[in-house]
């Protein structure tokens, strides 16, 4: 073999080679920037959205744990397909949206994680987001939030929403996040317009802020409305449909919520339907917080201003909710049924406890005689102690969270861009 053939095939593996790095790394070759903390990849477009959301989606081990920043507002055109579709293919970076916003619309979805991100394990943080989620998932039963379907074990912070989601075969729904899996949403503020439907089987569960949560919630603000109905369980919350486990902790809500149904239980909250966690210093403004029977057979109905069903604590929060349900379509040989209603807390579980709160709303009740209500707790099984009404109050005085938590985001983002 001469010299000349021997270059030449020395030649032809090294172009290979460099192919098969540049197929290897797509993100080098596509956006501006290192991936970095001190050199994020820049998100520019239209086109640099989808790009990343392709990548994501495909599993790319190029950008696990990259950072990102986007650099201008977009209107994403057409059907959005999320970043990240499911646990195994989850966004892991830092997406910071640097105070500029996304707007987008999803139509019947095709996979059962949907949002801008269909699902994060990384952190998402300084982002404004308009969202428009409706029709049937292909894939019931849908997970739906304006930030992100599935926060899997990640983190939103100081992101602004204005969430629209009005779906049906909905398993979660919340103005930030569908299912909060153990992560920590902080310091988030906006409008949460939520009309959902379970489907046949499932239980169906919306908040204005996170349908259901295994983490933490902290510093979050909402105004809107929070609407749910299914044939099983059914639970609404001005910030949480259900919270377990976690904190939910210094957030407001000024949120009518409604949870119908014609199943067993029905849950509603000024701040969560159903608590198993902590929540602590919160304030529900002016609100109406309902439980609508609309059904036949057993039934239960919790309903409070501050959570419809509590199994942990609830204290140092405040509530101008008025609660009321409404389960006149009962018939009587649809026995047994029981309606717990508090102006704090519908039903205190036996392992509850409910302190240091204070109560400015009503309690009422249509259709039935066999209702458990009270100024405070409907029924009671825990403690309760160190509370206060005062129904002659008009306002709760205005929290400076939604402000506090904006200025702050914007603040961090500066930091950021500075360093």
């Amino acid at each position: 073999m001469n010299k000349t053939t021997v270059a030449r095939r020395i030649f032809a593996v090294c172009v290979l080679l460099g192919a098969c790095l540049l197929l290897a790394s797509p993100a080098a070759a596509v956006f501006s920037g290192s991936g970095t903390e001190d050199s994020p990849y820049l998100i520019q477009s239209e086109d640099d959205m989808r790009t990343l959301s392709e990548q994501v989606d495909a599993g790319s081990e190029e950008l696990r744990g990259a950072w990102y920043l986007l650099t201008t507002d977009l209107v994403l055109s057409g059907e959005w397909k999320p970043i990240g579709l499911s646990k195994a293919e989850t966004f892991y970076g830092v997406f910071d949206g640097n105070g500029k916003s996304v707007r987008y619309t999803i139509a019947n979805p095709k996979t059962p994680y949907a949002g801008l991100f269909g699902s994060n394990s990384g952190t998402i943080r300084n982002l404004v987001v308009e969202a428009e989620i409706s029709g049937i998932c292909a894939e019931e039963p849908l997970t739906a939030g304006g930030v992100a379907g599935l926060n899997f074990q990640g983190t939103i912070e100081n992101c602004r929403f204005t969430t629209k989601i009005t779906a049906e075969k909905v398993r979660c729904a919340g103005g930030v996040v569908g299912y909060d899996s153990a992560g920590i949403i902080r310091g988030c503020s906006g409008t949460a317009d939520i009309s959902v439907q379970g489907s046949i089987t499932e239980d169906v569960k919306a908040g204005g802020v996170v349908g259901e949560t295994t983490g933490d919630v902290f510093d979050c603000a909402v105004l809107g409305t929070v609407f749910a109905e299914g044939r099983n369980w059914v639970y609404a919350g001005g910030i949480s449909g259900c919270s377990m486990n976690g904190q939910t902790a210094g957030c407001t809500a000024e949120t009518d919520v409604t949870a119908s149904g014609s199943g067993e239980n029905l849950y509603a909250g000024g701040v969560a339907g159903e608590n198993h966690g902590f929540v602590e210093r919160c304030t529900v403004k002016e609100s109406a917080v309902s439980a609508v029977f609309n059904g036949a057979g057993q039934m239960f109905v919790y309903a409070g201003g501050l959570v419809g069903r509590n199994y942990a604590a609830v204290y140092g929060s405040e509530t101008e909710a008025d609660v009321s349900s409404d389960v006149s379509g009962i018939r009587e040989s649809d026995m047994p049924r029981k309606v717990s209603l508090g102006g704090a807390v519908g039903q205190n579980e036996e392992s509850g406890e409910v302190s240091s709160c204070a109560v400015y709303g009503s309690v009422s009740a249509a259709g039935t005689e066999d209702v458990f209500s009270d100024t405070f707790v409907g029924k009671n099984y825990g403690t309760v102690s160190d509370c206060s009404s005062d129904t002659g109050r008009t306002a709760v005085p205005e929290s400076p969270l939604p402000l506090f938590g904006m200025v702050l985001g914007g603040l961090y983002a500066l930091v950021l861009r500075r360093e």
